[in-house]
């Protein structure tokens, strides 16, 4: 779970690599949390030309914008941690009630699978 935190929190920076690459504004990178958006936003900066680079910074010297970008995904990410938190409890929860028919359903599964050998192997 950990792992797709992680992963979550680098998709964001990737997008505003590839924001600022086109020559578009950083601030774009907030549509990523919007959901169904974020696959738009995408589909749109993947397809947008590259601009020629700015002038790199000189040496030594740290490139904020994609700092500030990290912090923001991984404090994001973190946020959204009580809410994966409640969907792991609501699993939990569920499974008394979904555990004895999932059982119903192999049973009654097996019994007609073995009705329909038994009645094929007396034809």
């Amino acid at each position: 779970m950990a792992l797709k935190y992680a992963g979550d929190a680098a998709v964001p920076s990737f997008d505003l690599r590839r924001a600022v690459d086109a020559g578009r504004s950083p601030w774009l990178v907030a549509l990523f949390f919007v959901p169904l958006v974020n696959y738009a936003l995408m589909l749109v900066l993947s397809a947008l030309p590259s601009r020629p680079p700015a002038p790199r910074p000189e040496p030594g010297k740290p490139v904020v914008p994609t700092a500030w970008a990290i912090g923001l995904s991984l404090l994001a990410s973190v946020g959204l941690l009580p809410f994966a938190l409640e969907g792991a409890i609501c699993v939990v929860m569920g499974v008394p009630l979904a555990l004895p028919i999932a059982l119903a359903g192999a049973v009654v599964g097996l019994s007609r699978s073995r009705s329909s050998l038994v009645a094929c192997s007396r034809t």
